[in-house]
C-alpha cells in the first residue's frame, strides 16, 4: 500500500462516513487517530460508548476519547441521554471547536480613537463538538418549538455521527489504519508527468492524435 493511504487511514474513514460533519481543521487532529472501538450496552441501560485512541499529538492530552450514547430501553434508536468526555487542549489556539475573533472595545489607548480590540473564543461547527453533547432537559415539552426543533436537529446529528462510526467505521477500523483499505486519494496519486502524458493523449491537444 501507499504512504498516502497509511497515513490517512482512519481520519479518511471518518471522512468518507462523516465528512458533512468533519472541517479541515478537524482532520489535521484526526490525523493522529490509531483506532477507533466500541462497547455496546446490554444491562439496564441500552446504547453503546465509542472509544477514540490517539498517538501524541500537539493538539491535546488525552491518550482517548470516549463518547456515549444511552438510548431508551424499548427503543435502540431514542436518544434517553448522551455523554461525552473534557478535552485536555494544549492551549486554546489549538481547539478546533472554537474560533477566534476580535473584537472591538472602546478605551483604547490614547492617539488610537479611544479604540482597542479583544480576542475572544467563539463556538464553531466541528467534530469534536460530540464530547461536548446537547444535554436532554428532564422536561422537553417545556421548551419552545424552536429550541426543541433545534435540540432534536443537534441530538439526530450526533446520533448519526455515532450510529456511522459504530456500524460502517469500526468493523474495518484496523484494515484502515494499516492501509488494506486504499484511501480514495490514492486514484489522484498521480505524479505530473502522467498528468501531462494524459493531456497529451487526448484529441485535439499538442502532441495527441
Amino acid at each position: 500500500m501507499g504512504h498516502q493511504s497509511q497515513k490517512c487511514g482512519l481520519a479518511c474513514c471518518c471522512a468518507l462516513q462523516v465528512g458533512g460533519y468533519i472541517t479541515e481543521r478537524d482532520m489535521d487532529v484526526l490525523n493522529s487517530l490509531i483506532d477507533i472501538r466500541a462497547e455496546v450496552f446490554t444491562g439496564e441501560e441500552r446504547g453503546f460508548k465509542l472509544f477514540f485512541e490517539f498517538a501524541d499529538n500537539k493538539y491535546f492530552n488525552n491518550k482517548t476519547l470516549e463518547k456515549s450514547y444511552i438510548l431508551e430501553p424499548e427503543e435502540d434508536v431514542i436518544p434517553k441521554r448522551f455523554e461525552g468526555c473534557a478535552i485536555e487542549w494544549k492551549d486554546p489556539s489549538l481547539d478546533v471547536t472554537v474560533e477566534q475573533r476580535k473584537k472591538r472595545v472602546k478605551g483604547g489607548p490614547k492617539g488610537q480613537g479611544n479604540k482597542s480590540f479583544t480576542t475572544e473564543s467563539v463556538p464553531c461547527d466541528s467534530f469534536f463538538n460530540i464530547f461536548d453533547p446537547p444535554q436532554i432537559p428532564e422536561d422537553p415539552e417545556a421548551l419552545n418549538d424552536e429550541a426543541l426543533q433545534e435540540l432534536q436537529e443537534e441530538l439526530t446529528a450526533d446520533f448519526d455521527i455515532g450510529y456511522s462510526i459504530k456500524d460502517s467505521i469500526i468493523p474495518r477500523a484496523v484494515e484502515w489504519f494499516t492501509g488494506e483499505i486504499a484511501s480514495p486519494m490514492d486514484d489522484f496519486d498521480m505524479d505530473e508527468d502522467e498528468m501531462e502524458d494524459d493531456y497529451a493523449d487526448m484529441p485535439g491537444m499538442k502532441g495527441g492524435r
